[in-house]
């Protein structure tokens, strides 16, 4: 009798399902908001949509949202694997198709996602060591965060949490909770005496703080008259200028979706996999409200809308002004000043609160590579676990070296500028698992039975699950076209249409290749896409 043919490398993954409810939402929540990203986030914002208020920009940006978290509760619930959303996509509409997507997925999150952030973090620890150099007269210090902000300063740095993330992601889970654990822990930390420092501060005791220490260089007025130069003129804050920046606010809410690529790593994943896609997205919107109207309550509306077009708009103009960015850590020091405990606990904060944040950024796409390698379009070694870590390690070596690349490019080229889709990427990317949501129940009907109890009852005779994906496929077809006009979100180069259009093409050919090359040992791994791989 014939063996039959073994379609997946093996009959189940290697890896252990360890991740809890409570690791799983603060993963998702991290990936929705840092204190980094709060470093030059509201100025950025104020700067560039005059009269908006952040809070209601964000109530209505959560609709769509809480639209593609449903459609990941779906995926996730339904295909808990690794790699969910590939998993998802090639199963619905085809291997082919699904690698090719998740390969444009993850040019995003590594281009953007993990290369952008850790660069980012360096220069808040460079322009936190600089405010210390600065307030406590070190010249030292402030060379030396000089030096840091400089391209081989900052990659030399991003390198090494690189590799100190690789170090923690082939350890396995107790490492990585204590990343996430204590990162969170000094993130918590950083929240409270944000908070704390905002809420005692209103604009006529903060200009006189700023006009105190800061007075060498421009005051809290020089700064609206400087603006005032250059161009800008006060609003008045309205539903309309809300409304229209949308389009920037639904970025403070990308990110609680990716816990989905560990869902075949999450314990009761039924229950976890809704709680902490819904309630991340929830405790970001709340986050990001209050942190905006306290620091709106603090600074001044107008003072900062006036720093944020200056900027945002004439970057030499402010340069001029204050040598110092407009960030949280500048002015939570100033507020804090004298008290150089606090003001060390509030840089310590803004840097290792968010770790969690680069980690998961640097690990998820692991996942990917992992699910590739177990279906065979990569060479299976891929998708080797070790016995000791239940880790996949050529995985994460895969991801190393490829985060370095990018990190090469992120400082060393005209990268960032030349790649400005990333938005337009993110956004686009949403579109097919959508879409694959909302067709489940005809095209995989064994599947649909799997999903939760509300999705599969009909409205009209039309599946829950249905209007849920048709829905979310709409609403990000829509952002997508936004962010494809708007210049604040992505720019379309030459280098970044041949940058995404290169790595969908070579995923096709990778893909076709792998097919043709095992199907000269007798195996067709396009067998593996009618099934869910084991686990």
């Amino acid at each position: 009798m014939a063996k039959p043919q073994t379609v997946f490398v093996r009959d189940a993954t290697g890896l252990v399902k360890q991740f809890s409810t409570t690791d799983v939402l603060l993963i998702a929540a991290a990936l929705v908001f840092s204190l980094q990203a709060v470093s030059v986030q509201f100025p950025w914002y104020a700067g560039f949509d005059p009269g908006a208020d952040l809070r209601v920009a964000l109530l209505i940006a959560a609709v769509p949202f809480i639209l593609l978290m449903l459609v990941y509760w779906a995926a996730g619930v339904i295909m808990p694997r690794s790699g969910s959303d590939y998993v998802w996509v090639g199963r619905i509409f085809g291997p082919a198709v699904g690698f090719a997507w998740s390969a444009y997925y993850l040019l995003a999150l590594f281009g953007a996602g993990y290369a952008a952030s850790v660069v980012s973090v360096v220069y808040g620890l460079s322009s936190s060591m600089s405010i210390w150099g600065f307030l406590y007269n070190s010249p030292g210090l402030v060379a030396t965060a000089t030096w840091l902000s400089a391209p081989m300063g900052t990659f030399l740095l991003s390198t090494l949490l690189t590799l100190l993330f690789a170090a923690v992601a082939l350890y396995g889970y107790r490492a990585i909770r204590i990343l996430l654990y204590g990162g969170w822990a000094f993130a918590i930390l950083g929240i409270a005496l944000m908070w704390y420092y905002l809420s005692v501060t209103n604009p006529t005791s903060f200009a006189a703080t700023w006009d105190s220490i800061l007075s060498q260089y421009t005051s809290y007025e020089g700064i609206l008259k400087v603006a005032t130069q250059q161009g800008w003129t006060p609003a008045t804050i309205t539903l309309s200028a809300s409304l229209a920046s949308i389009p920037i606010a639904v970025l403070f809410l990308l990110g609680g979706n990716y816990v989905n690529a560990v869902s075949g790593e999450i314990k009761n994943v039924g229950y976890a996999v809704p709680i902490s896609l819904l309630l991340s997205l929830f405790l970001g919107v709340g986050f990001w409200a209050l942190s905006s109207t306290l620091t709106m309550n603090a600074v001044g509306y107008n003072w900062m809308s006036a720093v944020g077009y200056l900027f945002d708009n004439a970057p030499a103009a402010w340069n001029s002004a204050v040598p110092y960015p407009p960030s949280m850590p500048l002015m939570l020091s100033l507020v804090a000043f004298p008290n150089a405990t606090a003001i060390l606990l509030i840089e310590l904060a803004f840097v290792i609160g968010s770790f969690p944040t680069l980690f998961f950024y640097y690990w998820i796409p692991s996942r990917y590579f992992f699910a590739w390698g177990f279906d065979r379009i990569l060479p299976a070694k891929i998708s080797d676990v070790s016995e000791r870590f239940r880790t996949p390690h050529w995985s994460i070596f895969g991801i190393t070296a490829i985060s370095v690349v990018y990190l090469v490019l992120f400082n060393f080229t005209s990268w960032p500028s030349a790649f400005a889709v990333a938005t337009l990427i993110w956004f686009s990317s949403f579109i097919l698992p959508s879409l694959a949501v909302a067709i489940v129940p005809f095209v995989k009907k064994d599947a649909f039975q799997l999903a939760p109890g509300f999705m599969k009852k009909q409205v009209g005779g039309i599946p829950m699950i249905t209007i849920i994906g048709l829905l979310s496929t709409l609403s990000f077809s829509y952002m997508t076209y936004i962010s494809f006009l708007n210049p604040l979100l992505a720019t379309v180069t030459t280098v970044g249409a041949y940058a995404t259009g290169g790595v969908i093409l070579l995923a096709l050919v990778l893909f076709y290749v792998s097919v043709e090359y095992h199907k000269r040992k007798g195996i067709d791994i396009r067998l593996a896409f009618k099934e869910i791989p084991p686990e």
